[in-house]
């Protein structure tokens, strides 16, 4: 049963009848090792940078996002978490940029650079798409 499992997840593998085979033919696996670098780009000077994401468990299930906001220096002035109930990614998305935002506003930061992921929010917000 084990060795079926392990053909489903590597079919590259052969299927393996005793486990003195199978011992050996991982042993001579290499692990694929990919690495991405990523890099916080700080705000404009005088401004404050808002990261959001927001997710969803389905399309349209469960959702929830959030966010931080930090200074050019990259110290927390705020970060959040918001259970948002039913949502589809995108809309999870925008709703967790717009609770940033109210945060900002509601605590007298006015210049605020945003920063998320989905294109097709960005681009709404930006006035170069329609509203999604």
């Amino acid at each position: 049963m084990i060795c079926i499992l392990i053909y489903v997840q590597f079919p590259s593998l052969p299927i393996f009848t005793e486990w003195k085979y199978l011992v050996h033919a991982v042993k001579k696996c290499k692990p694929l090792l990919k690495v991405i670098p990523i890099k916080w780009i700080k705000p404009s000077d005088g401004s404050l940078k808002l990261n959001t994401n927001g997710c969803g468990k389905r399309n349209p299930r469960l959702a929830g996002g959030g966010g931080c906001l930090r200074n050019q220096y990259g110290d927390l002035i705020m970060a959040n978490s918001t259970f948002f109930g039913s949502y589809i990614n995108d809309m999870a998305d925008a709703r967790a940029i717009l609770v940033g935002l109210i945060w900002c506003i509601d605590n007298g930061y006015k210049e605020v650079e945003i920063e998320s992921d989905p294109l097709i929010i960005i681009n709404a917000i930006n006035n170069q798409a329609g509203t999604p």
